[in-house]
């Protein structure tokens, strides 16, 4: 685990959860963690109280076999590829609306998907 997304992935897998009380981060992790999990955790305390601050949604794609980023906004995106989450994983509230709009099928939602990783795209009116 190298990245603060990585580090949250893992948490979230792990079932555990962080979270900020403060200026502090919580962590409720389970009694199995692994101790290298908490270890890693402290050592990327700071960029992961930044991430938390972020408004941003993990949603498990089964159809797309990934981890999708749901953001409002271009800057969270950025922000979240700054700490580590792939940027073709990462959808706008303004792409995400671009997929309804069209009413994308679960046939076609993979096609799109891959363009857009491949070509480093952003999903606009089409």
């Amino acid at each position: 685990m190298k990245t603060p997304i990585e580090v949250l992935l893992a948490v979230a897998g792990s079932g555990g959860n962080l979270g900020i009380m403060g200026d502090k981060l919580r962590m409720l992790l389970p009694a199995d963690c692994p101790p290298e999990l908490k270890e890693v955790i402290r050592q990327h305390k700071p960029a992961l109280l930044e991430l938390l601050r972020l408004n941003f949604l993990i949603v498990r794609s089964e159809t797309l076999n990934a981890t999708l980023f749901w953001t409002p906004d271009e800057a969270t995106k950025e922000s979240l590829a700054t700490a580590g989450a792939d940027p073709g994983n990462i959808y706008t509230t303004s792409e995400l609306e671009q997929l309804v709009h069209r009413r994308v099928t679960v046939e076609e939602l993979p096609l799109i998907h891959a363009a857009k990783k491949r070509f480093s795209g952003k999903l606009t009116e089409w």
